[in-house]
């Protein structure tokens, strides 16, 4: 890693990667890479969570927001891989090379292993949900369209395929993250 830039002034050349901590720094930043990564995954299962279960049980709010949620976290999977790539653009705009190479690094990341989990569980729960919401979906589905109540049966089918779309999610929210990490990376 070399930055070099001149100062007018007094010609100074400034060259952070001999900086005292720069390694520490990085590797701090790394690690803070690897729990944004886990946010993303997070911010879109849980937002998935709060869109299925909200479209389905007619809580406006709650599915918007999940909707929400779900951009929210693609967004910041975006984010995490762009990071570097944007700062490098703009030290060159600004004059100077920029040629950071900071990685997400779990090692520096001390909870990583102890968060991890807890997004697993996530996902497991957001399959839990998606069944839930395809069973009373369908069970209001049919008896919508058994006894003739048409409000019912609308209700039915979006919850049957509010659920779906949330077993979609839960099966891909990670790829989709990483994908857009990947997306980001290449910036």
């Amino acid at each position: 890693m070399s930055i070099t830039t001149t100062v007018l002034a007094g010609g100074v050349s400034v060259t952070p990667g001999k900086g005292p901590g720069y390694a520490a720094f990085t590797s701090l930043i790394g690690g803070l890479l690897a729990y944004a990564g886990l946010a993303a995954v997070a911010a879109v299962m849980l937002g998935g969570i709060g869109w299925g279960v909200g479209e389905r049980l007619g809580f406006d709010r709650a599915g918007n927001a999940g909707k929400m949620g779900v951009i929210a976290g693609m967004a910041l999977g975006f984010l995490v891989g762009a990071a570097v790539s944007l700062v490098n653009k703009f030290i060159d705009a600004g004059g100077g090379h920029g040629d950071l190479a900071i990685t997400a690094n779990t090692a520096n990341a001390p909870l990583y292993n102890t968060i991890k989990p807890v997004v697993g569980w996530l996902i497991s729960y957001g399959g839990l949900a998606a069944v839930v919401a395809v069973v009373l979906g369908g069970i209001g589905w049919a008896l919508g369209e058994r006894m003739g109540m048409d409000r019912m049966s609308l209700v039915g089918k979006m919850g049957v395929f509010a659920g779906l779309g949330l077993a979609l999610l839960t099966g891909a929210g990670v790829a989709l993250v990483n994908f857009m990490i990947g997306a980001g990376g290449g910036v």
